[in-house]
């Protein structure tokens, strides 16, 4: 897409603000005629802790993340729907985000949408923002369990409700834990050997490090459809430059070279590679705002970090009015988040899709019969109305608070 002025952009912003929030409104109540009206009767909170699959994950900065917290949400409504949600972070150094404060802060949110109809998010979404200002991460929860109970209600699944189903079978990426270049080369001969053609490798350590594993890594991923390489927003402004200068004629993407927007699109003067922004996209300004700033080719968009379904679905429209490719995950997180993902990846047209990833399969816990199910590279949409997904309750443990 060609550029579009600071002008254009911010009418832009205005136009989608003042058309995408009514959207959902008017689509529930017209597709409503074909389902029930419901109301939220019961809010149930669970706790979740998952064990990471191979013992731990390592990314840059000495983050480590071996068992995650995840916070389950079970919305009922008067007539007996279920909806379910989750919010979990790969830990706490990662996100401005932890268990305790997402169970802390639906201690605020749940009782506001008590009676509320949860077919109707946005405004489940209004009430909540009105309730607590931030805290999104915990709003996530809420908001996915809310999206299912609305697909539940008129018999149909996310994927067509978030803009229809573009792909059943959604190509996903090899996460890389960092490492030493050897360890990381062999880790990816893991994934080929298991059908995988997409990868994401950690980086973000010092400079002749880093170069050695981006280099291990591309002596076996030759054949490799795309080849993500990750800081975490790690690198300094000079290192970033002194390595993206070195790595230029890879056919690579970097992630997230430097914490902030401001350092990444200086970088990316210096680089020929395209550019992905992740952990410095907190809301759909600040995807404009690195547009404007030509820091990013592509986005990484976190649900929990956004809010729920509810707002990242505005952003990811964004992004494809801008030109921008993404992906839409999560840190962390088991089934039920990872099924949110798998809609959302479903329903993003093939022009804008980069890549889908499914959190859940990088913990040992299956909590529902879909279980993330994936082979060869290609993870598989749940079938069924809303997220897809029949949650086995006897295997979250007791709950931990209900609110009706």
């Amino acid at each position: 897409m060609a550029s579009i002025g600071r002008l254009s952009v911010k009418l832009l912003l205005l136009a989608h603000s003042l058309t995408y929030p009514l959207t959902p409104i008017f689509m529930s109540h017209y597709i409503r005629g074909r389902g029930r009206k419901v109301k939220i009767k019961k809010i149930d909170v669970f706790q979740k802790t998952y064990s990471m699959v191979g013992g731990k994950f390592v990314i840059s900065g000495g983050k480590v993340a071996t068992k995650q917290d995840s916070t389950i949400v079970r919305i009922e409504t008067e007539d007996g729907l279920v909806g379910w949600g989750e919010q979990c972070v790969f830990s706490p150094s990662y996100l401005v985000a932890h268990g305790e404060g997402a169970r802390a802060a639906i201690g605020l949110l749940a009782p506001s949408v008590i009676g509320m109809d949860p077919a109707i998010p946005e405004l489940i979404f209004a009430q909540m923002e009105s309730t607590m200002k931030g805290h999104y991460y915990a709003k996530a929860a809420i908001d996915i369990a809310c999206w299912d109970l609305f697909g539940k209600s008129v018999a149909m699944s996310l994927s067509d409700l978030l803009g229809g189903t573009h792909r059943k079978e959604i190509p996903l990426y090899a996460p890389i834990s960092m490492g030493s270049p050897e360890k990381m080369a062999v880790n990816c001969e893991k994934w080929i050997a298991k059908g995988y053609k997409r990868f994401q490798m950690k980086v973000g350590g010092d400079f002749l490090s880093d170069l050695s594993r981006v280099h291990a890594c591309m002596q076996v991923l030759g054949d490799a459809e795309k080849t993500i390489f990750d800081a975490n927003g790690n690198w300094s402004q000079h290192e970033a430059i002194r390595i993206v200068t070195a790595l230029q004629g890879l056919d690579i993407y970097i992630e997230q070279p430097c914490a902030s927007m401001e350092e990444s699109a200086r970088v990316r003067r210096h680089a020929l590679q395209p550019f992905i922004l992740d952990e410095s996209l907190l809301t759909s300004q600040d995807i404009l705002k690195a547009h404007e700033s030509d820091a990013m080719d592509a986005v990484m968009l976190k649900i929990s970090r956004f809010g729920g379904i509810t707002p990242i679905r505005k952003a990811r429209d964004l992004c494809m009015q801008l030109g921008l490719g993404l992906s839409i995950e999560d840190s962390g997180g088991g089934d039920i988040v990872t099924a949110a993902m798998a809609h959302l990846s479903a329903s993003t047209p093939e022009k804008y899709f980069v890549n889908g990833f499914f959190t859940g399969s990088m913990v040992e816990e299956r909590i529902s019969e879909w279980g993330c199910r994936n082979s060869g590279g290609l993870g598989y949409l749940p079938e069924g109305p809303g997220l897809g997904i029949a949650v086995n309750e006897n295997l979250l443990g007791p709950i931990v608070a209900s609110y009706s």
